[in-house]
């Protein structure tokens, strides 16, 4: 039987070319575009200035679990 013992989140960091902000967010904060193609992208924006970010692939924002404490420290 399984049991959960505390539920994990990834963890996404970025660093905004535009205006310097470094945040972290969470899958739920990602919004996945379907393109004319039907290809899935995946888009946020910068919290400060509102620049867009746009990726194939979500994965290469992902924080490993043991960054996150660095990041937040």
């Amino acid at each position: 039987m399984i049991h959960i013992i505390k539920h994990g989140r990834k963890c996404y960091k970025l660093n905004c070319p535009d205006c310097g902000c470094i945040w972290t967010f969470e899958k739920e904060d990602i919004t996945a575009i379907r393109n004319s193609k039907n290809e899935i992208q995946y888009s946020i924006k910068c919290p400060d200035c509102g620049a867009g970010f746009v990726t194939w692939d979500e994965k290469q924002w992902v924080v490993p679990y043991e960054k996150i404490k660095e990041l937040l420290a």
